[in-house]
C-alpha cells in the first residue's frame, strides 16, 4: 500500500503506550525505514486510508536491523455490539454504559445509545477482548475473533437468563438455614 504510514509507540519494555519519534511515509512499493527501535519488545501502528489500522510488535534481540517482515493491511469493517435483556433487569439500571478494548488493537471509548447498541468503525480483523461496563460497577468481558472482509454485530445478554442461586452448605452438604441467595 504505497499511501500507508508508520507510527512507532514507546514500549516502556512490555506493552505499547504513547507515539515515539515522527511518523515515517511508504515507499512507493509500500516499505519504510525508521530509525526508532529499542532491545525488546518494539511497537508499530500502520495505516492507510480505506484500511483498519495494523498494530504490530516486533522484539529486537540485538541493535542491528529489526526487520517487521510484511505487514498485512485489511480493509475497514465495522463492529455492532447490542445487549439483550435490558427491559429485564428488574429495577437494576445501567447508567453510562460503554464499551472499550483492553487488549490487542485499542478501540476508543464508545457508549451505548438507548437502544443498547454501540458502533465501531474501522476494526481490523484478530482477536478483540471488549469490556462493557457502567457507573454501577457493572462489568463484563467480552472476547472475540473478527474475520477479515465482512461486518460484525455481536449479541450480549445483560439481563434475564443468567440468574445464579447459591446454596451454603455445611460439611455433611446440608443446607444451612437462611443462607441462599441469588444474582442477576
Amino acid at each position: 500500500v504505497p499511501d500507508a504510514v508508520a507510527q512507532a509507540y514507546a514500549s516502556g519494555g512490555m506493552e505499547r503506550s504513547y507515539p515515539w519519534g515522527p511518523i515515517s511515509r511508504a515507499t512507493s512499493d509500500g516499505s519504510f525505514d525508521m530509525d526508532a527501535f529499542v532491545l525488546g519488545s518494539n511497537f508499530l501502528r500502520v495505516s492507510a486510508e480505506g484500511f483498519a489500522n495494523a498494530d504490530v510488535m516486533a522484539i529486537a534481540t540485538s541493535r542491528e536491523f529489526l526487520d517487521w517482515g510484511e505487514i498485512r493491511l485489511f480493509r475497514a469493517q465495522s463492529l455492532q455490539i447490542s445487549l439483550l435483556g435490558m427491559e429485564e433487569r428488574e429495577g437494576q439500571a445501567l447508567t453510562g454504559l460503554c464499551a472499550f478494548t483492553v487488549d490487542g488493537h485499542l478501540l476508543p471509548t464508545q457508549y451505548f445509545n438507548e437502544g443498547g447498541t454501540v458502533h465501531f468503525e474501522g476494526v481490523p480483523p484478530g482477536e478483540h477482548k471488549v469490556i462493557v461496563s457502567d457507573t454501577n460497577e457493572y462489568r463484563a468481558r467480552l472476547q472475540f475473533k473478527l474475520d477479515p472482509g465482512r461486518e460484525w454485530s455481536v449479541e450480549h445478554r445483560v439481563g434475564g437468563g443468567k440468574k445464579v442461586t447459591i446454596r451454603v452448605v455445611d460439611e455433611k452438604s446440608q443446607p444451612l438455614a437462611d443462607s441462599a441467595f441469588s444474582a442477576t
